[in-house]
C-alpha cells in the first residue's frame, strides 16, 4: 500500500499576510507498506471525523466551478489566497485533537503511558504544546520537526514519521500514534505497532525560502 501526501500551500499565501506567511511550507512524502505476517506493522485502532460547520475557518475563497479563481489584478486578489481564522482553529486543534488522541488509545486498549512515539500534524508549536499538556503524554515521546520547514499541511505527519525512522529511534514493537487535523474541519488518528522498517531517501519539504529533506519510507518486507 502506497500512501502519498503533498501540498504546495505557499502558492496560495498573500505576500503581505503575516498571519499565514510565517507558518507554512511546501512538502511531499510517501509511505510504502507491504504485507508481512511475521514482521509487519499492526494497525491497532483508528479514529476519524469531520465537521463542515468549520469549513471557512481555513479555506481559499475562490476556486473550482462554484467560485472561479481570480488572479491578482482581476477582481479581489485575496480571493485566491488562504483565509485563516487562527483562534477558533487553535481551540479546535487543542480540544478535538486531545480527545482524538485519548480515544485512539482507548480503542486499542492501551494507556497513554504505553505509547512510545506520538507524531501529530505539525501545525505550530503552541498547538503541539497544548496537546502534550492536555493529553499528559510526555514531550520526549513527541516528534516535532516544524523548525525550518514550517507547517507542510497534509505532508507533515508523514514527514515526521520519516524523521523518526530515518534517525533509527523506533524499535520493533513500539507503539506509534499518528494524528492529523485541519481544514474541513477534519481529524484522524491511527495507532500502529511497528514491525521492521527499511528506509530510503526521497521525501522532501521546503519552507518559504528554506529547504530540508527526509527519507522515503519503505514499510516492513
Amino acid at each position: 500500500m502506497l500512501v502519498v501526501a503533498s501540498d504546495t500551500v505557499t502558492h496560495h499565501l498573500a505576500d503581505d499576510d503575516a498571519q499565514t506567511r510565517i507558518l507554512f511550507g511546501d512538502g511531499a512524502a510517501a509511505f510504502l507498506i507491504e504485507a508481512c505476517p511475521s514482521t509487519g506493522i499492526a494497525l491497532r485502532s483508528w479514529v476519524m471525523g469531520s465537521d463542515g460547520a468549520g469549513a471557512k475557518l481555513f479555506h481559499v475563497p475562490h476556486g473550482g466551478s462554484a467560485a472561479p479563481w481570480q488572479a491578482p489584478g482581476n477582481g479581489d486578489p485575496r480571493g485566491a489566497t488562504v483565509s485563516m481564522q487562527g483562534r477558533p482553529l487553535f481551540r479546535f486543534a487543542s480540544q478535538r485533537g486531545t480527545e482524538m488522541l485519548l480515544e485512539t488509545c482507548a480503542q486499542a486498549g492501551i494507556q497513554t503511558d504505553d505509547l512510545d512515539w506520538v507524531l501529530v500534524h505539525q501545525a505550530n508549536i503552541r498547538i503541539v504544546e497544548q496537546l502534550q499538556e492536555r493529553s499528559g503524554i510526555p514531550p520526549e515521546k513527541w516528534i516535532v520537526n516544524m523548525v525550518g520547514i514550517g507547517n507542510t499541511c497534509s505532508a507533515s505527519v508523514l514527514l515526521a514519521l520519516a524523521d523518526l525512522l530515518d534517525r533509527n529511534m523506533a524499535e520493533p514493537g513500539d507503539h506509534v500514534l499518528l494524528a492529523g487535523f485541519g481544514a474541513g474541519l477534519t481529524w484522524a488518528a491511527a495507532l500502529f505497532e511497528l514491525g521492521n522498517a527499511k528506509v530510503g531517501r526521497t521525501a522532501s519539504a521546503t519552507a518559504d525560502r528554506l529547504a530540508g529533506s527526509g527519507p522515503y519510507l519503505h514499510g516492513p518486507r
